[in-house]
């Protein structure tokens, strides 16, 4: 999920997407990821500690990257991505 301000690409507004992600090498990941807007793209992530280092391949847009932290108290992925939305990543 993206909490995006009114100056992202998006406007000010809650993007959802999900993404189907496998380990292709050890710590290394990728898929394809659709959200809400109509897009898809290709994911491409990789684990360093606590970290998640991301790069989503858009159809048409620009890449969107994104630097994760864990939290440990929710499981999930936490940060700000490169079109300034809150990203919170959530493994099912």
């Amino acid at each position: 999920t993206a909490q995006c301000p009114p100056q992202s690409p998006f406007g000010q507004r809650t993007v959802v997407a999900t993404a189907n992600v496998e380990e292709t090498d050890q710590r290394l990941f990728r898929g394809v990821v659709k959200n809400d807007l109509g897009q898809s793209g290709q994911f491409d992530g990789r684990i360093e500690g606590d970290k998640l280092r991301a790069k989503i391949t858009w159809e048409g847009p620009e890449p969107t990257n994104a630097l994760l932290i864990f939290n440990k108290a929710t499981r999930s992925f936490e940060g700000l991505d490169s079109n300034g939305c809150a990203l919170v990543v959530v493994r099912p």
